[in-house]
């Protein structure tokens, strides 16, 4: 065995959760090392397209609500240490029938852990949507959207000024753990990494090192922009709320974010919209990677009969598809624990099934402690593999 490598803490994975794990491992003054089999922040992961929304009536799960806490005050330390603006605070709207899953959770999930939500008039309080005569409409002013990208640039460069070592471009083959109390990381030239402790957050990728128990599904999921004519042009789009909108015939509810300038719509306001819901084919991450194009590559008529009917003053034409994928649990809830049979030296982090990035301060905050030894999982029990 070549052991090219020795660390106290490996993270495999750098994206949203692995970026922000190693940060926080760095600045403990650990020895600590990263690897991603990319250069992230990239297109071939979870966290690609400019924008995810953030809140916090949970209708997932009520238990999630205190781990959001957490990271709302992480988000707003990790802004107060850079002086990087990270998050937008447009608010988040609501629609749905009263009897909806996501409408009932999210009035339960406000009541019970006292968040402001407000029910509003539309199109009186947002001129710009409609909603059909059944339904409910409400609004979460303490939520909007953050940037993933910038995010994970930040956590990198914090980790790097704190003297975390960074392979990137570099897969990882293989896991193994021996008796003589270290774990062991098979990179690329039979080259290997000798760690106490490893924690994994590869994200889709962790499929491929094959750890026993994990029962997970990748799934390829699409995400669209549409460029915005307005028919009233006095519209103030400063207004512009994310929003998530039930629809009958969804099987999951579909969501956006106020119209903005990307790095490929130049000076043109660009809206995003997709539909949150594991898509139907299993997708193979080496055989079929993630593209982004120019116009559709596939095709969006449940949009025209679901979603766009709800748009008010404006007319969307869709010019550029992107694509992320969905690492999914069995029961849509993440995966946060010591590997069974691992002593405790590989913590896992994954199966966070499209919702996870609102979380990721605090998740690297909680995968940190764990790692050494300042376990938090007891807050997490229903995150628990065994569960």
């Amino acid at each position: 065995m070549n052991i090219s490598f020795i660390t106290n803490y490996l993270v495999i994975g750098l994206g949203s959760v692995g970026s922000s794990t190693l940060y926080h491992l760095a600045k403990n003054n650990k020895s600590v090392m990263g690897i991603d089999r990319y250069d992230p922040p990239h297109t071939q992961g979870s966290h690609g397209g400019n924008s995810r929304i953030y809140r916090k009536s949970y209708y997932e799960h009520e238990n999630y609500v205190p781990l959001l806490e957490k990271a709302y005050n992480g988000w707003d330390t990790l802004e107060k240490t850079t002086n990087h603006q990270l998050r937008f605070r447009s608010g988040l709207l609501y629609t749905g029938q009263a009897n909806d899953e996501i409408i009932m959770g999210i009035k339960s999930s406000s009541k019970k852990h006292a968040i402001e939500l407000q029910e509003v008039d539309m199109p009186n309080d947002f001129p710009f949507f409609k909603k059909e005569e059944n339904q409910e409409a409400w609004f979460e002013p303490d939520a909007g959207y953050v940037l993933p990208e910038k995010t994970i640039e930040t956590y990198l460069k914090l980790a790097e000024d704190n003297g975390a070592r960074i392979l990137k471009s570099t897969p990882v083959t293989q896991i193994e753990q021996t008796n003589d109390g270290f774990v062991y990381v098979e990179i690329e030239n039979n080259q290997w990494i000798k760690a106490q402790k490893v924690i994994v957050t590869a994200g889709a990728y962790i499929q491929l090192l094959k750890l026993p128990l994990l029962e997970l599904v990748v799934t390829k999921q699409s995400i669209f922009w549409f460029k915005a004519q307005f028919s009233r042009p006095e519209i103030d789009l400063q207004k512009y709320p994310c929003w998530m909108f039930s629809h009958p015939k969804g099987n999951g509810p579909f969501y956006g974010f106020p119209p903005i300038c990307t790095q490929h719509s130049g000076n043109e306001l660009w809206f995003k919209m997709a539909h949150h819901h594991p898509a139907s084919v299993p997708a193979d991450v080496l055989k079929n990677p993630l593209e982004s194009q120019a116009g559709l590559n596939t095709d969006i008529s449940e949009y025209k009969e679901t979603i766009l009917s709800y748009f008010n003053e404006v007319q969307l034409t869709p010019v550029y598809t992107q694509h992320c994928y969905y690492t999914n649990s069995n029961d849509g809830h993440f995966i946060i624990d010591f590997l069974p049979d691992s002593n405790r030296q590989i913590v896992v982090a994954t199966g966070f099934s499209g919702h996870g990035f609102k979380f990721v301060p605090a998740l690297g905050e909680v995968l940190s402690d764990m790692a050494m030894g300042k376990d938090k999982s007891q807050d997490l029990e229903f995150l628990k593999i065994e569960r």
